[in-house]
């Protein structure tokens, strides 16, 4: 079977986005192997712009995906008629949001174009709470090169996290959470953490940096803990960024309600605020530090292997079978 030349479709709105740094990495894994392009319904993220090649699809003077493979990352946006041209080989949706309408009406626009695609999943718990036709699951694949521990230095024990600056990333409780670390000696660095200005202004060891202020890979090299919980109106599908965290070494303290838990261990995986506070601070005991980091590497390396990496590469480079 010979490799296919991919076209990967994908809105690329923000440069903290996962979806986005979902197809920025497949673009790289694919380009070593074959012909790979990303297009973009809508203008792109300026910051974006310069990470890898980007087309704007314009259907009106011809330029969208023709032949070889479609991958739609993502099913959060619209599936527009020109994919009834583009005559390709095979066409996949990576479902990636706790929707079932959207993937629903993802499918429709594929199906009364004439074109029957594939899905697959951001995570097994998403996949079991989808709707949906079965489908693989691809975890979301990182750098580790650029993702990678550093050595941790001599500072004050430091908890974070990161994500997109909106409350639906955020729970509204984490504030109240922040304050209490700091009072305990703890030092809290949030990255897209500045919806929380008013309530913990001038709060001593606490810093609120804007979103995409400093290459994630930085920041995580400043923090002794991630931490992480959202609205509960947000199920994170896979969280891209706790993962990220996990191939620098860094420890993680994350709520274990999203699609991530697959992947963490009771150690790492909380109820109840309570239970939050109390794994934050047991990890200033610098053994269990230790462990921990050495448990966060380790099975950020299992879930990205190189055999599931080979494996993504295969699927989206394939010929229909």
């Amino acid at each position: 079977m010979s490799i296919q030349p991919v076209h990967l479709i994908n809105p690329m709105r923000n440069a903290a986005g996962g979806s986005e740094w979902r197809t920025i990495q497949i673009f790289e894994l694919l380009a070593e192997v074959t012909e790979v392009t990303v297009w973009t319904p809508e203008p792109a993220d300026p910051a974006l712009l310069g990470r890898v090649p980007i087309r704007r699809i314009d259907a009106r003077s011809g330029a969208f995906p023709k032949g070889g493979n479609i991958v739609f990352i993502g099913t959060y946006f619209k599936v527009d008629p020109w994919i009834a041209l583009s005559r390709p080989n095979r066409v996949m949706f990576i479902h990636n949001i706790d929707s079932d309408y959207s993937l629903k009406v993802a499918l429709e626009s594929a199906h009364s174009a004439g074109v029957i695609p594939e899905v697959a999943y951001a995570s097994v718990d998403l996949r079991e709470r989808s709707k949906g036709p079965y489908g693989e699951v691809h975890p979301s694949p990182i750098d580790f090169d650029r993702f990678k521990p550093v050595p941790r230095g001599d500072r004050t024990f430091t908890v974070g996290r990161v994500s997109r600056d909106v409350m639906l990333k955020h729970h509204p409780d984490d504030a109240a959470l922040y304050r209490r670390l700091a009072e305990s000696g703890v030092e809290v660095k949030i990255l897209g953490g500045r919806l929380f200005e008013q309530e913990l202004d001038g709060l001593a060891n606490v810093t609120l940096l804007p979103e995409n202020s400093m290459p994630v890979e930085q920041y995580l090299g400043e923090i002794d803990c991630f931490y992480y919980r959202t609205h509960p109106d947000w199920y994170e599908t896979w969280g891209r960024v706790v993962l990220e965290a996990m191939a620098c070494g860094v420890p993680i303290v994350a709520e274990r309600r999203h699609g991530y838990r697959e992947y963490l261990t009771s150690a790492q995986a909380f109820e109840t605020e309570s239970d939050a506070y109390e794994k934050i601070l047991a990890l200033r005991d610098p053994g269990y530090w230790a462990e921990q980091s050495e448990v966060s590497l380790s099975q950020a390396q299992k879930t990205l292997s190189p055999e599931v990496v080979a494996g993504l590469v295969d699927y989206y480079t394939r010929e229909k079978r």
